[in-house]
Formats: structure tokens, sequence, C-alpha cells
């Protein structure tokens, strides 16, 4: 499964510059379950402030996934 899209939701002021870090750190990865993203989204949100060289982690809120259809095709919901 691969990401086409990632949003910071309650982290704070410029909390959309964490989840472009983010995106920008997995890259084209493709994950086999959305549950492998989510054990590693604590990680990556510290290490995305450590890029931007924030002083600290926001300590609530966190990232909303977008991924893409598993046939690579857009369905209309």
């Amino acid at each position: 499964m691969k990401m086409y899209n990632l949003e910071a939701t309650n982290m704070g002021n410029n909390q959309q510059e964490i989840a472009d870090r983010v995106l920008e750190l997995i890259g084209n990865k493709d994950f086999k379950t959305e549950e492998e993203f989510w054990d590693l989204e604590g990680k990556l949100i510290e290490q995305a402030c450590k890029d931007l060289n924030w002083s600290s982690v926001p300590q609530t809120g966190g990232l909303v996934a977008n991924w893409d259809s598993k046939d690579g095709e857009f369905h209309a919901v």
C-alpha cells in the first residue's frame, strides 16, 4: 500500500511541515499494511521534528494518511 497524501492533525502551529517531512522520509515505500505505517508513526514524527530543527515534539495529535487504492484505480465513494 502506498500513501498519496499525509495530513497533520492537532499538533499545533506549522503542523503540516511535520506531515510533509514524514512523507519525504517514507518516500515511495510500499507498506504491507496500514498498521506497518502506524507502528512507525511516532518515530517518524520525532525524526521529522529533528530534521526540521524543532526543539520539541508535539505531545498531542498525529497524522492522517490517505492511501492509494489497492488496484491503483480511483473509485468514487
